[in-house]
């Protein structure tokens, strides 16, 4: 997956990954389950990788189901 290593790691990329097209947070969001979109880990901000973390696994079951559909992850 992308040379990424680690589970952070690789929840950064595809949090990253989605939220780079209008079109992915459309269908992030249209799909069952979802209760709200996965915010990017900010460096300046000392805690948004727990609230990334948090929002990922409220949703875990829908970001499964979201990486089981996009191949190119």
């Amino acid at each position: 997956m992308l040379g990424a290593s680690g589970d952070i790691a690789v929840l950064r990329v595809v949090v990253l990954w989605m939220n780079r097209s209008p079109q992915r947070i459309q269908e992030w969001l249209s799909q069952q389950g979802v209760t709200k979109m996965i915010p990017y880990d900010i460096d300046t901000r000392w805690n948004y990788t727990l609230v990334m973390i948090e929002a990922a696994l409220s949703n875990r079951a829908a970001l499964q189901a979201w990486i089981k559909d996009h191949l190119e992850l």
